[in-house]
């Protein structure tokens, strides 16, 4: 619930329901991945990268960087992870960054991922939360 409406995902789009009225946000196809960060902004995944919600609207964040189809998000201390189909992202800022050294493994269906860093150190990504499994020595 958002301004006095429902937003609803679905695989055709994001739609606000308001007042009796159903209306569609975009023309994308999201993933079913929607998060608001600190600050109130809502996020939506889409099959071609990050999206954010500006009034009836959805613009795209970080098009330079090539993310493919957004998995998932989780909320950071200094703004958010985003899982993609092309690695490991960080929004922070309203800036779109890779974190370099790293690839993901396994699959991110079911809201969950794995990603590989250089340094051995695995995220993996869950309904639950961010969490992080350091290498045996």
């Amino acid at each position: 619930m958002r301004d006095d409406a429902l937003l609803m995902i679905t695989e055709r789009g994001l739609f606000r329901f308001r007042g009796g009225d159903l209306a569609r946000i975009g023309d994308e196809q999201t993933t079913g991945r929607v998060r608001e960060t600190a600050d109130g902004t809502v996020l939506v995944g889409s099959h071609h990268g990050l999206l954010r919600l500006d009034g009836d609207r959805l613009v795209a964040i970080g098009t330079e960087q090539d993310t493919g189809r957004i998995g998932w998000m989780q909320k950071t201390n200094d703004g958010m992870l985003v899982f993609a189909q092309n690695g490991l992202f960080r929004l922070a800022g309203g800036e779109l960054e890779r974190i370099e050294g790293g690839e993901r493994v396994g699959n991110m269906e079911q809201g969950g991922a794995l990603h590989s860093m250089a340094d051995g150190t695995l995220l993996v990504g869950s309904e639950k939360g961010l969490f992080r499994l350091m290498p045996c020595s």
